[in-house]
């Protein structure tokens, strides 16, 4: 789960700066929402995994990777 949530992160940030450099390319905006609504799974699944919660690293990578795509989102 991990590395699939950082790779997310890694792909969803790239694509929150195009959008917000260029609000009007519908491709960068279309996928940003594709992505959003997966963001939304990510979190649904995390909130299932509740042995992972309590696993030493765990939290703080599944952390780093949120801060990286809320940063974004600022």
């Amino acid at each position: 789960f991990l590395k699939r949530y950082e790779a997310f992160a890694d792909e969803y940030v790239p694509i929150v700066k195009k959008v917000k450099a260029n609000p009007t390319d519908m491709e960068a905006v279309n996928k940003l929402g594709a992505l959003m609504e997966e963001f939304e799974s990510y979190s649904s699944e995390w909130v299932n995994l509740y042995d992972c919660h309590e696993i030493p690293g765990y939290k703080e990578r599944y952390d780093a990777a949120t801060k990286k795509i809320q940063d974004a989102n600022q």
